[in-house]
Parts: C-alpha cells; structure tokens; sequence
C-alpha cells in the first residue's frame, strides 16, 4: 500500500517494409513497356492486401535514386547495382523485401547480379521486355586444321545454330 508499483507494456504490430524499385530509364520506353510498368505500379499502390501486409514505398532509378512521383522514362543511364545498395542501406536494420521492377539493361555501375548477393534482404525481380526467346544465329563451335595443305579444301569447320521460322 505505501509504494504501489504500476507496470505498462505497449505492444505495436508492425508491418515489414516493401520497397519497390522502378527503373525510369529511356530503354522501357524503346521496349515499349511504359504502359505495362505504369499499369503495374498502379495495380500495386491499389492493392489492399499488399497494402494491409507491407508498408509499401515506391522508387524510381536511373541515373539516380529517389522517391516515385511520376515516370517519365528518359532517364539515359540505367544504374540497378546503385538502386539496390541504397535500398539496402535505407532498410539496413528492417525486413524489407525489394520488388525490382526494370528491363535488366544497366548502362553503368556494379554488376547487379554480383552486387546483389550482399543485401541483407531478398530482391524479387518483374523483368520487362523482350521474350527469352529470340530469332537468334550463333556460332556453335568452330573446328580448324593446325596445318593448312596446298589444295585443301576444308581448313576450317565451323557449326551454325538457328533458332527462328524464316529462312537465313
């Protein structure tokens, strides 16, 4: 009764952060892909249940970083290893999952493929563009002869493969 003690926990729930990168650079909008990544974008910002789970904040990169307001796509240089390191060290001590939302073209920078592996947290990669199949010719393997004769006819072989419909 004489020292009467209170004690008082506060529980908060907080939700983990979503950083979303979208690249802004020049090379969307020669894939014509603007429509698709501004489409995008939206659907995520309306989302209600990615809403509910994640504090979700939006970036946009290029030659820069910096906070999403509007997507003009003419941005020259593409620099994805610069997003992702100060992505990483904005949420450094967070949960924050990266949705990487480009092209994969980078003009300049740090390998991103490399550079990414020392991020504390996951990158989650939407790749926009061209289909991974492709009208393509290549030289496969190519086979010579170390010692070339007077009238030889077949000094070098060389392997082609084609992959498309029309004839080459």
């Amino acid at each position: 009764i004489i020292n009467p003690k209170f004690k008082s926990e506060t529980n908060v729930l907080e939700k983990p952060k979503l950083p979303v990168l979208v690249d802004n650079s020049a090379s969307i909008m020669e894939l014509n892909q603007s429509e698709n990544v501004q489409g995008f974008v939206k659907l995520l910002k309306g989302h209600k249940e990615l809403n509910n789970k994640f504090n979700m904040s939006f970036f946009s990169f290029g030659s820069d970083f910096r906070n999403l307001d509007s997507l003009l796509f003419t941005d020259r240089n593409t620099n994805i290893s610069k997003a992702l390191s100060t992505t990483d060290e904005l949420f450094k001590n967070e949960t924050a999952p990266t949705l990487l939302i480009t092209d994969g073209n980078q003009t300049y920078g740090n390998d991103y493929e490399f550079s990414s592996l020392n991020n504390r947290n996951k990158v989650y990669p939407v790749i926009l563009g061209d289909s991974t199949e492709f009208i393509d010719l290549k030289i496969e393997q190519l086979n010579t002869n170390r010692y070339a004769f007077l009238k030889n006819q077949f000094p070098v072989e060389v392997i082609i493969n084609y992959k498309g419909n029309s004839s080459v």
